[in-house]
């Protein structure tokens, strides 16, 4: 996960997957949660994947019988819902909204109703003992959240599981992230990364995860990865490792995301050990060779 969007998060959550099987974590299953964007599609353009439409009901308010007595925001669990006692109104911000409909429930004079709306699709493809789950969502709505429960729900259990987030620190990913055993944030050479390192690791911190930072360097800068290092140690957040982005690009070019073979290149190997340090030792499904 990354604050910026060319940090280079969805390469090397690919490539961790490679490096996962090749380490002999297996099955494991790659899972795009950047449903704005997911460009892990892009490599699986010659498979065959499953799709399913994802539906969901949305509440509404009804005007005619609605008397803007503000229980429905009282009672939404995700906060989604907006009331303005000084200006009667009641607002939902669809991109909290979970579609639990306690709002309606909740509403005495039935001022709620609850409207079937799409979401997005999943997509999913297995190979061999692996497998690749991704959602897309519905480019003219924010109703997001019922697409990533939806993914969450069709997560392997039985799976090492590399998941790819969207850039930011938008609900939808405040929801995935609940899920996860551990957040690697990927942080990039920029004037402002230190604010944005804070605003992930805001974001990590409400959630049950394990975490910590991997530099993407994309161009060597030597004092910026001390700089980071440096601020890590200060604050006692695990760093994972360097990546120099021309040895990311290296492998994206010599290895796909179905060459499980062969050895993973040194510096993902050292990132994948550290990563490994930090599960708990039941969140791994370890394959001894």
């Amino acid at each position: 996960m990354s604050y910026d969007a060319f940090a280079g998060r969805t390469l090397i959550a690919r490539i961790l997957f490679r490096t996962a099987v090749l380490n002999g974590y297996s099955p494991a299953q790659l899972a795009c949660f950047d449903i704005d964007q997911p460009d892990l599609l892009d490599h699986f353009e010659n498979q065959t994947l499953t799709s399913e439409e994802i539906f969901a009901y949305q509440p509404v308010t009804d005007l005619l019988t609605c008397n803007y007595c503000g229980e429905c925001s009282s009672y939404c669990p995700e906060k989604a819902i907006q009331f303005n006692r000084f200006v009667p109104s009641v607002t939902l911000i669809v991109s909290r909204c979970a579609a639990c409909s306690i709002c309606v429930g909740a509403c005495g004079p039935k001022g709620r109703v609850m409207k079937k709306k799409y979401a997005g699709k999943v997509l999913q493809v297995q190979f061999g003992r692996n497998s690749f789950i991704a959602g897309q969502s519905n480019k003219d709505s924010e109703f997001n959240v019922p697409l990533v429960n939806a993914l969450l729900e069709r997560l392997r259990h039985d799976s090492t599981v590399i998941c790819d987030f969207g850039p930011g620190t938008g609900h939808s990913i405040h929801k995935g992230l609940a899920k996860m055993d551990i957040a690697a944030i990927v942080v990039q050479p920029d004037s402002e990364w230190k604010r944005n390192l804070g605003l992930m690791l805001n974001l990590v911190e409400k959630s049950n995860a394990a975490y910590g930072v991997i530099v993407n360097n994309i161009i060597r800068e030597v004092p910026f990865v001390s700089e980071v290092q440096s601020y890590c140690s200060s604050l006692s957040i695990p760093f994972f490792g360097t990546i120099p982005y021309d040895k990311i690009n290296e492998d994206d070019s010599k290895s796909g995301i179905f060459d499980i073979q062969g050895e993973p290149a040194p510096e993902f190997a050292e990132l994948w050990n550290g990563l490994v340090d930090l599960f708990p030792v039941s969140a791994l499904k370890h394959e001894e060779k």
